[in-house]
């Protein structure tokens, strides 16, 4: 896996028009973000579909990837998933989901032995330290980002507040930083 000083001088390099860097970027990123887009769309076209559009929009916005302060990982998983969940809810509006059941539980459990080594561990240390969260505070997590539900939905689903539900969140997702950091 690329470090972020990495990825940053990759995406320093896209944002003056280096195609080179854009498939040196690529081949170091396209498969988790590829794991990624497919584990929300469980389907290979639709997910090869949304990740050239991910890089696309690479190519359009490498530039301003450090000016909201996030690292170039989280960037890159931020613009898969949006991409992926944008996917997901245009075809469940115009009636083609096919996601199998269950995706957010299959997402999380002890990773598949044919996966490759890298992506088994990051599995593991994800799962491990959604473990440490109180399971409601997991739930959220992984309905937020692997099922694109927003603040308002579960906070209508579960008769509460929306705010309280963002910054629950938002101290889920500082102890998930610190955790994988560890």
């Amino acid at each position: 896996m690329s470090t972020d000083d990495e990825l940053e001088a990759m995406l320093a390099k896209i944002a003056k028009g280096d195609r080179r860097a854009l498939r040196g970027l690529y081949d170091v990123t396209s498969p988790r973000l590829y794991g990624l887009c497919w584990g929300i769309l469980r389907d290979d076209d639709r997910a090869q579909d949304v990740l050239i559009s991910v890089y696309d929009g690479i190519w359009r916005s490498a530039g301003y990837v450090r000016a909201n302060g996030s690292s170039p990982w989280v960037w890159l998983l931020s613009l898969a998933r949006d991409a992926a969940v944008a996917r997901l809810r245009l075809d469940t509006t115009n009636g083609h989901d096919n996601r199998a059941p269950g995706i957010a539980r299959r997402l999380y459990e002890e990773p598949d032995h044919q996966q490759d080594r890298q992506t088994s561990v990051y599995s593991g240390q994800l799962a491990a330290c959604l473990a440490e969260l109180p399971s409601d505070h997991a739930s959220v997590l992984r309905s937020v980002y692997l099922e694109g539900l927003s603040y308002s939905d579960l906070a209508d689903q579960a008769d509460g507040d929306a705010q309280a539900l963002r910054r629950e969140m938002r101290r889920s997702l500082d102890h998930l930083r610190a955790c994988l950091s560890r």
